[in-house]
């Protein structure tokens, strides 16, 4: 039982992780853009 929780709570910082990721990424892209407009 102690496995699965760990395993389990480890799916869930993952996703969290991944969706700060790319949050951060689409943060960069857009910013980049905007510098090439001007």
């Amino acid at each position: 039982m102690e496995l699965s929780q760990d395993q389990d709570g480890t799916a869930k910082h993952t996703k969290i992780s991944l969706v700060y990721v790319l949050c951060n990424y689409l943060t960069i892209l857009h910013h980049s853009n905007n510098d090439r407009k001007r």
